[in-house]
């Protein structure tokens, strides 16, 4: 037996909410150290003393975000749930590697407040672009987990009836 549709439009509705509160949190974040570092009273550096650490972190949490989801979704053939329990996997799995690209997105952001220099805003624009990449999918969701005809349309229809 299901549990009842509201619960599942909760816990599907909550994992976009939870990405999109991320995704803002770390553009508003990105705004503030923008207009921090290019104030008038403060002296831009043209690169980088740490030419290579932006880099290198947001190389380190994007594989990190690769490999937990690979770990996550070679767990499926043994994950035994109702629909509930699937969508609450496909939560964690959202957190886990949503929360690691933040990680290196925020270490971006305080290196370039730290340094004063626009060259780690460069990386954490593309470390958004693999966050971005992340981003939770019904799509995702219907093609890596066993769900049956009913169940999508009941996910379907959820998502529609906001």
């Amino acid at each position: 037996m299901l549990p009842p549709p509201s619960t599942h439009k909760g816990s599907l509705r909550a994992i976009f909410l939870l990405y999109i509160s991320l995704l803002l949190g770390q553009v508003l974040f990105s705004l503030v150290v923008l207009f921090m570092i290019t104030q008038p009273d403060r002296v831009l550096k043209d690169g980088s003393d740490y030419p290579f650490l932006a880099a290198l972190v947001v190389f380190l949490a994007g594989g990190a975000a690769w490999f937990i989801n690979r770990l996550r979704s070679q767990q499926l053939p043994h994950l035994r749930a109702n629909l509930e329990g699937i969508l609450l996997h496909y939560r964690t799995t959202v957190i886990m590697r949503s929360a690691v690209m933040e990680a290196g997105n925020l270490f971006c952001l305080v290196l370039a407040f730290l340094e004063g220099s626009l060259a780690p805003i460069v990386f954490f624009c593309l470390g958004l672009s693999v966050f971005l990449f992340f981003r939770p999918r019904l799509t995702e969701l219907f093609d890596l987990y066993p769900l049956n005809e009913s169940e999508r349309r009941q996910l379907e229809q959820h998502l529609k009836n906001r």
